[in-house]
């Protein structure tokens, strides 16, 4: 996949089917491996997990002249919390996801 082929509403679509993997701390494995396999599907990123689990995607030749994805993978809720996701004009959010005045 070729990153520019991405448009707002499908960037939107994979934030919340990434965002619907529950990932209380400690426990984002899922979650992880999720991010890491949509990564490796767009052309030219070096995809890598830490020792720890994170998930960290390089693109460019070099560290000094590459560009990195840092997210954070988990939440601050228990794995059960019911997520209600909500779009108002532009914004859209959920618990763990998004501005606050989207969420419930």
């Amino acid at each position: 996949m070729d990153l520019s082929e991405l448009d707002s509403e499908q960037i939107l679509a994979e934030t919340i089917e990434i965002a619907s993997i529950a990932a209380p701390p400690f426990n984002e494995g899922l979650r992880g491996d999720e991010v890491e396999h949509r990564m490796k599907q767009i052309d030219g990123w070096r995809v890598r997990r830490d020792p720890v689990g994170n998930v960290i995607a390089e693109l460019g030749d070099s560290p000094q002249g590459a560009i990195w994805a840092v997210a954070h993978l988990d939440t601050v809720f228990a794995a059960e919390q019911e997520l209600h996701f909500e779009r108002r004009g532009e914004v859209a959010g959920a618990t763990g996801a998004g501005p606050a005045p989207c969420t419930r």
